[in-house]
């Protein structure tokens, strides 16, 4: 049985147990039922963030809970912290649609982390998918050719666990570890913490 519920149109399926009681199995809270546009032009960032608080807050009883960023659209989003702990067990967060940082110009710092453009904290059980269909654009190129060293530093993924993931890094740029690389930019990766 499917039921539609909540003040955000969240999606709820009920499972009914051997008496006939229902049993909250799994509730899908899509960023569009929390006022995301997905027109990469407007700021998606408060829709995220009701969308999480949302699901993060949703209860132990619940079995499957997904944050859902739905295909077809690009949202763009501010810098942005999905912070923890949540009572909900686990959390899936799935992005078929593009997840596009602002350019480096149109960044504000506010009451943000410094640094970080989408970070999460003190979340236990998230599971982040795509299925192939998903996009994270970080907008690098705006932040490349601005000066710097021509290398990237201290970069560290921690607890992470790549879990049947076919290519789990994809970078989609033209790279050059040389001094001499002309219109290509200069990327060169060490340290990297896993």
């Amino acid at each position: 049985m499917h039921a539609r519920h909540s003040a955000f149109s969240s999606y709820n399926y009920y499972y009914y147990d051997y008496y006939g009681s229902a049993l909250k199995q799994q509730i899908t809270h899509d960023v569009i039922s929390y006022g995301a546009v997905g027109d990469g032009i407007t700021d998606d960032s408060k829709a995220f963030q009701l969308a999480w608080k949302a699901a993060c807050t949703e209860g132990s009883d619940i079995v499957n809970i997904t944050f859902t960023v739905p295909s077809g659209k690009t949202f763009l989003v501010s810098p942005t912290s999905f912070e923890g702990p949540c009572t909900s067990r686990s959390i899936t967060f799935e992005i078929l649609g593009k997840i596009l940082a602002p350019e480096r110009s149109a960044w504000t710092w506010e009451n943000r982390r410094v640094g970080k453009w989408l970070s999460f904290h003190l979340v236990n059980g998230l599971n982040l998918i795509g299925n192939g269909l998903g996009q994270i654009d970080g907008q690098g190129q705006s932040w490349w050719g601005n000066g710097g060293s021509g290398f990237a530093r201290n970069i560290s993924f921690s607890e992470i666990n790549f879990i049947e993931s076919d290519n789990p890094v994809i970078i989609d740029q033209l790279y050059c570890p040389h001094k001499t690389c002309g219109d290509q930019i200069r990327i060169y990766l060490s340290s990297i913490i896993t």
